[in-house]
């Protein structure tokens, strides 16, 4: 049985609150989605950015989820053969609020079916939950914006050099696999702590992003020829860092957040930056210079994607790992103080996963 209402974690006052509320009404199930009764979700850093001006308060919170589904909508992609009862993961189209009762922190929420991800059997709802947002992040990053040779599927002829600031982030991790799988020769910058967990996700070489060096040692690697970089952190730092790494010839820089491109003086550079949720096609209107005209491009080419990486851990359920997790009891009532612990930087090297 479906009930009438849930129980949802939703944006509070104008500080930046969030709260447990009840009697929260269950997303309708449009023609092209399903509904989800989840099992569990994670959290994000953009989680704990979703302040006035990017949601109204009572909009429920979330992206990152796992679930089982529950309903299915009347125009459902024939090729896509979701049913009832299906366990799937991957990441809402909320955080929106011209659909507020769509976010991953709830009971049930609803979803495009053509973008979600089928869990195999042995799969566990908890690293499904986790690998949403990074999957669709890296493989935006790697393989729409920066363009690297090769797939997840086909590896490149050549093996590039290519630089992940913040290799030992959610994304990061996922990010360094993505780029092995395509014959890319990845390179982590992280803390000199998690220069293990970096080379345990597939990164050839790790540099600390505290050494006063590692630009230099980065150049030395690559013999100053380094042509791609992926900036999962975006701050000045890691941007001016990525932009004197990158070799003599110039190459593209991509960000996971909009960023001062004046910070760039190098013409041989091509910036860039992405808005991952851009993937679910309905574009954004979060505040400047997140809104965007919704872009059916970007949806059939998140759709490939999913459908890739479906067809991928169908053969294989273990060929992406998921970010080390962190598995918090308390449910939805559990996650504010969740995002209370990334917005004060106590969020690291790990990913926050609650069972509901």
């Amino acid at each position: 049985m479906i009930p009438s209402t849930q129980r949802a974690v939703v944006v509070g006052a104008e500080d930046g609150s969030v709260k447990v509320a009840s009697s929260i009404a269950i997303p309708d199930v449009e023609p092209d989605a399903v509904l989800i009764q989840i099992a569990a979700v994670a959290l994000n850093p953009v989680d704990s950015k979703m302040m006035h001006g990017f949601l109204d308060e009572g909009c429920v919170l979330g992206l990152d989820f796992a679930g089982t589904v529950v309903a299915v909508g009347s125009d459902q992609p024939a090729w896509r053969r979701l049913q009832i009862g299906d366990r799937v993961f991957g990441c809402t189209d909320g955080c929106d609020k011209r659909r507020p009762l769509v976010g991953a922190f709830c009971e049930f929420t609803a979803c495009r079916g053509s973008i979600l991800i089928k869990m195999p059997d042995d799969m566990s709802f908890a690293t499904g939950a986790s690998m949403g947002n990074a999957i669709f992040s890296s493989g935006f990053a790697l393989f729409h914006s920066l363009q690297l040779p090769g797939s997840l599927t086909q590896p490149s002829e050549k093996s590039q050099w290519v630089l992940v600031y913040g290799g030992a982030t959610a994304t990061g991790t996922m990010a360094l696999q993505f780029l092995r799988r395509a014959g890319h020769k990845p390179i982590a910058v992280c803390s000199a702590k998690n220069f293990d967990l970096a080379k345990d996700y597939g990164a050839v070489a790790s540099f600390d992003y505290n050494s006063d060096t590692h630009v230099k040692d980065i150049r030395d690697l690559t013999n100053n020829a380094l042509s791609f970089a992926f900036d999962c952190v975006t701050t000045q730092s890691s941007i001016t860092a990525c932009a004197e790494a990158i070799g003599r010839l110039g190459g593209k820089y991509t960000a996971l957040d909009p960023f001062d491109e004046a910070l760039v003086s190098r013409k041989a550079i091509k910036l860039d930056w992405i808005l991952t949720l851009t993937l679910m096609g309905r574009g954004s209107v979060w505040p400047k210079p997140f809104g965007c005209e919704p872009d059916e491009t970007l949806l059939t080419w998140g759709v490939g994607l999913a459908e890739v990486v479906e067809t991928l851990i169908a053969k294989n359920s273990a060929i992406f790992k998921p970010h080390p997790i962190r598995l918090i009891e308390g449910g939805l009532g559990a996650i504010p103080d969740g995002i209370d612990s990334i917005r004060q930087g106590q969020v690291r090297g790990f990913k926050l996963v609650y069972l509901l």
